[in-house]
């Protein structure tokens, strides 16, 4: 549930939406449930949603006048919700998904734990046994978890992209998320490799789901890039001093009327048809950009000093960071 709620008596987190620390203490509105309906304000002046089959209880909440502001100043991470907003993410809990997204998330999503379970195996069979190993394991074990949690983010963003609106920003750095993201990679998709050239030590505000840009990023650019071929990410700043991050990455021919619509939901390319996937990467990338007031342009161009077979061409990804903080 992203909502937090009650179950059998029970005061319960949701996942997007934590309880105040207020609630987890009090839980008074227990005794209100019976008689009150729909949106009402509890004795400690915050906001508790019932629906009106009375299947389901939201309590903690700050719906738009339905708090007292004044309690709302004493907790300071809350999010405010219109109205209009608490029925939409109830909507989105109700809502179904693509089925074919569905199925390539579940197929990586089971074959990626299968890989756990051999790594824990090993792990459990390593008595007496250097230390280090079992710390190398345990290491491939995060680093695979790592890739399973990034999917789920696409789903909840793929079902909902105004998932961003509700979730809270904090300062991260541009050059540690895709170092973060491009080590990931490294220890589960081994080739092609990631090879970095720079460096920036600016900073944007950006919500937990920014993981899913570079993640993205790397993961296009690994699936559409022969095995043997590179991928390159420069790190510098444009004229102005802005950030710039581009990809390049050796691929086959991309046409520019296709080049146009890379970014729209569900497109695949000629070239895509043999590989998994189901249009939606370069799209959530540029929800991603366009949400962090982020500039992205696709090019391509012939490969002048490599090539392997028909890979014959440089993609190249640029983005451009408008919103950054220098340090």
């Amino acid at each position: 549930m992203i909502l937090p709620h009650i179950e059998k008596k029970e005061f319960i987190d949701g996942e997007w939406i934590k309880l105040p620390q207020i609630c987890q203490k009090c839980k008074k509105c227990i005794n209100d449930l019976e008689k009150e309906t729909s949106l009402f304000r509890c004795s400690r002046g915050i906001t508790v949603y019932k629906e009106e089959n009375g299947q389901r209880i939201y309590p903690g909440l700050f719906i738009q006048g339905f708090f007292d502001k004044n309690v709302a100043k004493k907790v300071p991470e809350k999010i405010v919700l219109s109205y209009i907003q608490l029925k939409q993410l109830l909507d989105y809990e109700k809502k179904t998904h693509s089925t074919k997204f569905y199925e390539d998330l579940f197929h990586e999503t089971r074959q990626l734990n299968s890989q756990i379970s051999s790594l824990s195996e090993r792990i459990s069979k390593l008595d007496g046994e250097n230390d280090s190993q079992a710390a190398s394991l345990g290491l491939s074990i995060f680093q695979i978890s790592s890739l399973i949690s990034k999917r789920f983010l696409e789903l909840d963003l793929c079902t909902n992209n105004q998932i961003l609106n509700f979730k809270k920003k904090n300062k991260v750095g541009i050059y540690k998320k895709f170092d973060k993201m491009r080590i990931i990679h490294a220890n589960c998709v081994k080739k092609p490799t990631i090879n970095f050239c720079g460096n920036l030590n600016d900073e944007i505000y950006a919500v937990d789901m920014f993981d899913l840009l570079p993640f993205l990023l790397f993961d296009n650019a690994k699936k559409y890039t022969h095995k043997d071929g590179y991928i390159d990410v420069h790190f510098s700043k444009n004229k102005v001093g802005q950030p710039l991050v581009t990809i390049e990455n050796l691929c086959e021919y991309i046409s520019d009327e296709e080049l146009v619509w890379l970014t729209n939901r569900d497109f695949r390319g000629s070239n895509s048809k043999s590989q998994a996937g189901s249009g939606l990467g370069m799209w959530l990338v540029k929800q991603l950009c366009d949400f962090h007031n982020i500039e992205i342009n696709n090019t391509i161009r012939p490969a002048e000093s490599y090539s392997i077979g028909s890979y014959k061409y440089i993609f190249k990804t640029e983005l451009c960071f408008k919103n950054s903080i220098e340090l």
